[in-house]
């Protein structure tokens, strides 16, 4: 596998590629060997990957797309991208940055079977965050006589084995406010990891989701949760479980199926469960 690649002084190299049933995660660092790379309007640059969650037939063909070995295209779910600061020197523009992408496959694959994939993308050369103002910015990203070109593609052909998704049955039950929640069990995606809970939601007419408290991204706000099946509901966690555990359900929230503000009522917990988390 050759996992490094360097284009018009832009290296790329895949650190890491996982894939399970229903994901595939590819981490990989992208290194500017420019000492000073500027936007079209002449601004400090950064290299970024060009992904997009769109089709690929709404997509311009230089941003990036996952496919298998027959040419079907994995659907992109999920990225993260680090991108240097205007303030940093030279030294730190060229240090290679952290990105990572994630799939969903078509359909999907087989634990304890290997998957040849394409991973193709091109590098775009936009403005650093702190210096996106003037013509670019006035022009949706676009300085006058249009952007500079984006740099590849890169191509990166990987055989990948499939690993099953390890699955933590919890079956706890806690009380708060006259509900019961019972935490079924734990996925324990390393892509996307998700805590399946039911409850019986009170009989007001409400839909009631439920919140989880993430003390490790207190800062920002959960993610709205999955439908629920058969009484159950599937939670984002952001990040797998490792030993032992706890994850709390921090209250429900109830809406009117009109969605008025003034049907919202929220039954505040907390409801915490503890459980063991296996190595992997």
């Amino acid at each position: 596998m050759n996992r490094t690649q360097t284009i018009d002084g832009a290296r790329v190299t895949i650190e890491d590629v996982r894939a399970e049933e229903g994901f595939v995660t590819i981490d990989f660092g992208v290194q500017d060997l420019k000492d000073d790379r500027r936007s079209a309007a002449g601004k400090p640059a950064a290299l970024l990957p060009a992904l997009a969650s769109n089709p690929p037939e709404a997509l311009p063909p230089h941003y990036g797309r996952l496919t298998d070995e027959v040419g079907r295209y994995f659907s992109l779910v999920g990225a993260s991208m680090e991108e240097g600061g205007r303030a940093d020197g030279p030294e730190a523009r060229r240090a290679p940055k952290a990105n990572s992408a994630v799939f969903a496959p078509p359909e999907n694959l087989r634990p304890g079977t290997s998957r040849r994939l394409r991973f193709r993308f091109s590098l775009e050369q936009l403005p650093l965050q702190s210096s996106r103002e003037g013509p670019e910015e006035e022009t949706g990203g676009r300085a006058p006589g249009g952007p500079r070109p984006p740099i590849g593609p890169f191509v990166f052909d990987l055989e990948v084995p499939v690993r099953r998704v390890p699955v933590v049955e919890v079956g706890r039950e806690a009380e708060a406010g006259g509900i019961k929640i019972v935490l079924e069990r734990v996925v324990n995606s390393p892509a996307r990891p998700e805590a399946i809970v039911r409850f019986d939601p009170p009989d007001d007419g409400r839909l009631w989701t439920p919140r989880l408290r993430r003390d490790w991204l207190a800062a920002k706000a959960a993610p709205a949760p999955g439908q629920p099946e058969g009484g159950r509901w599937s939670l984002a966690m952001g990040e797998p479980a490792e030993g032992r555990s706890s994850l709390t359900v921090e209250y429900l929230r109830g809406v009117t199926p009109g969605g008025s503000p003034d049907g919202i009522r929220v039954i505040c917990g907390p409801w915490t469960f503890e459980f063991e988390a296996p190595d992997p």
